[in-house]
């Protein structure tokens, strides 16, 4: 399976899957202006699911916006350009303000609505990002069974999938799911 062929099947996941990851988020966080991690070593395989988790949202009522991240190399120059703004209601600003795709309006244009912004991409769940997010995904993908030496380095260092929120498992296309990886 190819990078594009993993990135279709996740954004076609599971409805009922995307739904329970709604409904969970809305319980825990559907009062604020929450911040999503959707962290995969694919940034297409994220932005997809991000994209497909927004569409669950929506369809339940809540506002949400999706932001393309790709791999966050500044952590402040994130907050500064990003956070800040959305929390204000404002748009983010700088180099940031290209990556937001349409929806944005919903979410900005009232800072003290509830709202969701799901940030896609790879390497979100460093330490330097982690106290962002009200809650995060790591997104399991075919390409994680031979990573490169980045994502290697990266799994080794943050362990982004003990720090997720949830794990979803889309190694296999047709029946993404949600792991439940025993903490205790």
């Amino acid at each position: 399976m190819t990078a594009r062929d993993a990135a279709a099947s996740v954004g076609d996941a599971d409805a009922v899957l995307l739904d329970a990851l709604s409904a969970e988020l809305i319980a825990l966080y559907g009062s604020t202006r929450a911040l999503v991690a959707v962290d995969a070593a694919d940034d297409r395989a994220a932005l997809a699911f991000a994209r497909s988790w927004r569409a669950s949202l929506s369809g339940l009522g809540h506002r949400s916006a999706v932001l393309r991240a790709g791999a966050l190399e500044d952590a402040e120059e994130f907050r500064v350009s990003v956070v800040r703004p959305y929390r204000a209601g404002r748009t983010p600003e700088g180099d940031a303000a290209p990556a937001v795709e349409p929806g944005w309006d919903a979410v900005g244009a009232a800072p003290d609505a509830a709202a969701v912004l799901l940030v896609a991409g790879g390497r979100l769940l460093r330490p330097a990002l982690r106290d962002l997010w009200h809650y995060s995904v790591r997104l399991d993908t075919p390409g994680d069974a031979s990573p490169g030496p980045e994502e290697r380095a990266y799994a080794a260092a943050s362990e982004p999938r003990r720090a997720a929120s949830a794990v979803v498992d889309a190694t296999t296309a047709a029946t993404p799911r949600r792991l439940y990886l025993d903490a205790c």
